[in-house]
């Protein structure tokens, strides 16, 4: 384990200390959960680690991280410019390089062809928002850079708060209580990323690095959804 991940620990492990001290529903996310499943903590590759929140949440949370709690410091996605959505990183490190990501679920279309659409939207709208400040150079793809570069000279005349704007519509269109299925702004643009709620909000306890952690109770159906059946054969996604 390196430095950056043992940091990423001791992050951890104060956020959901202060979410469980406030009665905050959270469960690790993504290739967190993978990592918890698989490696008993962090997937080799991995640099950061991932949290689901629900939306109707994330107005307490930030009234919670507005003062400084624990040496936590709470990266609002309105003022970082680079995110659709907030991150929790530690005072003195770079919120880049040392974060948790903070993925608020969202309520979502019941109907599944609305529901395709609704996914998309989020993607590109949260691609949209990170290509304003990516370097071009990044792109490997010849083609893909030219698009790139048109996308991003055009975004130039469009304000970030415009973006953000959307992206708030977004997160409360649909009622959170009432939807069948829930996803997060920051989704990888495929409908495997609409989970059903139960799926999602049914809780068990496991350990990530020898911390207690919270994942989907039946994160094998999550798991196999989001990954594939195959999903305990290491490779990066």
């Amino acid at each position: 384990m390196d430095n950056n991940q043992s940091v990423l620990l001791d992050l951890l492990q104060k956020t959901i200390s202060i979410f469980d001290e406030n009665n905050i529903w959270y469960s690790l996310a993504c290739g967190s959960v993978l990592g918890a499943v698989r490696e008993g903590g962090f997937i080799p590759w991995d640099s950061d680690i991932d949290i689901f929140v629900k939306i109707t949440d994330i107005s307490r949370i930030q009234s919670i991280f507005s003062d400084e709690m624990d040496g936590l410091v709470l990266v609002s996605y309105k003022k970082d410019t680079t995110s659709s959505h907030d991150k929790i990183s530690m005072k003195g490190y770079d919120h880049t390089k040392i974060h948790i990501d903070l993925y608020p679920l969202i309520g979502m279309p019941n109907s599944e062809i609305h529901g395709r659409v609704f996914i998309k939207k989020c993607h590109y709208l949260n691609k949209l928002l990170a290509c304003k400040y990516e370097n071009v150079n990044t792109v490997r793809n010849k083609y893909k850079a030219k698009i790139f570069t048109l996308i991003n000279y055009l975004e130039q005349f469009v304000s970030d708060d415009f973006l953000r704007r959307i992206i708030s519509r977004l997160e409360t269109k649909y009622p959170f209580e009432t939807s069948n299925k829930l996803s997060y702004i920051a989704n990888d643009g495929h409908y495997r990323e609409a989970i059903n709620r139960d799926i999602l909000l049914e809780t068990k306890e496991t350990y990530f690095e020898g911390i207690r952690v919270k994942i989907p109770l039946n994160y094998t159906f999550y798991l196999e959804q989001v990954y594939g059946k195959d999903y305990m054969i290491p490779k990066k996604y």
